[in-house]
């Protein structure tokens, strides 16, 4: 006996029609759903920055603030860079080019800045505008490195390892002197000259923060992170 085929016209189905009332509570819901996601995103670490007594505002920038660690989609979010919208893709906007390396100019007989921050792991850039030769090196224990003598206008590029405070020197000019932070993650950022800092946004939670200056050292702060942004005073 041969088979039948059997066809659905889904044009001749009747269809029931959601209800008004259905379709806007289902609307009420992904907007509450939204504006709960970006409050979660939005919650911050920020503050102040003082050195104490005898210290002038200005140094306050050349100090680091970072965080121990975070969790990793985070960090993965902050190596991609900035979320496009549906929209901005659908309009065909391009996300920013990731930030190129900080870069140490030698310059004067002195490296600029004095100190750079960089993420453990990445990349940092050399470049003599003097007009003289140097030779960068470092001979801080698990970072040590040499870069050898370099005439002006020489360009060069250090993989750094893991996390640490480096110290560089010249071995042509002793007197110079700088220092690479290398922090545990990209959760870090660098006060301004009135000594103010805000960090990435993460999502609430404990967290531990840290700040190294040149003369001062390191401290260290456990926070609870909330929705408030309520901001937090760093002072050696």
């Amino acid at each position: 006996m041969p088979l039948r085929k059997t066809v659905t016209n889904d044009s001749a189905t009747p269809r029931k029609r959601p209800r008004a009332g259905s379709r806007a509570g289902a609307s009420a819901l992904a907007v509450a759903s939204l504006l709960l996601a970006v409050s979660v995103r939005a919650a911050m670490l920020q503050g102040e920055l003082t050195l104490g007594r005898g210290s002038s505002r200005l140094e306050a920038a050349e100090a680091v603030v970072w965080v121990d660690r975070i969790p990793s989609t985070v960090e993965a979010q902050l190596v991609q860079g900035p979320r496009l919208w549906f929209w901005q893709r659908w309009l065909g906007v391009k996300p920013p080019a990731p930030p190129p390396p900080p870069h140490v100019i030698e310059i004067g007989r002195r490296f600029l800045p004095r100190v750079t921050a960089a993420p453990a792991h990445s990349r940092v850039v050399f470049q003599n505008r003097d007009q003289v030769w140097h030779g960068v090196f470092s001979v801080t224990p698990g970072h040590s490195f040499e870069v050898g003598k370099r005439a002006p206008g020489q360009l060069d590029t250090l993989h750094v390892g893991g996390a640490g405070i480096v110290q560089i020197r010249c071995d042509i000019h002793p007197d110079m002197a700088g220092w690479i932070v290398l922090t545990p993650n990209r959760a870090f950022t660098r006060p301004d000259a009135l000594g103010h800092w805000q960090l990435p946004e993460l999502p609430p939670g404990p967290y531990v923060i840290r700040a190294w200056h040149p003369e001062r050292g390191v401290i260290k702060r456990t926070v609870n992170l909330t929705n408030a942004n309520t901001p937090i005073r760093l002072r050696w």
